[in-house]
This record gives structure tokens, sequence and C-alpha cells, in this order.
């Protein structure tokens, strides 16, 4: 089991627990309502490639203990 928070640059939701061995990036994004399509996804800091978002967490290395998947969203620049 992996424990995973996950959020945007503005805000986190609690800490869930999940099996490692099914659950991907995308279920966990899609069950918190982020919309990963707006920014740039990361894993523990390290930004996720093309087409990691649907492997699961034991294929990305992610065994046990807590991972932060984030969402940055950049924000429009003011000139």
């Amino acid at each position: 089991m992996i424990q995973v928070i996950v959020g945007l640059n503005t805000r986190r939701e609690p800490a869930k627990i999940y099996d490692e061995t099914i659950t991907t990036p995308r279920m966990v994004l899609d069950e918190s309502g982020i919309d990963y399509a707006a920014g740039n996804l990361s894993l523990d800091a390290s930004p996720l490639r093309h087409g990691e978002i649907d492997k699961t967490f034991a294929e990305l290395g992610k065994t046990g203990g807590t991972s932060y998947l984030m969402c940055i969203v950049k924000g429009d620049n003011a000139a």
C-alpha cells in the first residue's frame, strides 16, 4: 500500500491509501477532481513523462511510504 498526497500548487487533498500495484496517477487525479490537462504533473518532484500517467505506482518505482502527486498550473504572466 502507498499513501498519496495529491494537489495543485494552491491546495492539497488529505492523504489517501491506495494499492500501488493497481492504482495509476490518472485514477488518483480523477478521483480527486483535478484537471491534470491544465498543468505539469510531478510525482515526488519528478516530472511525469508522456504515458507515465497510466502506469501503476509500482511500475513508477513507488512502493510503500508516502508520495506527492502534484499538478502545477502556471498562471498568466502580467505585462
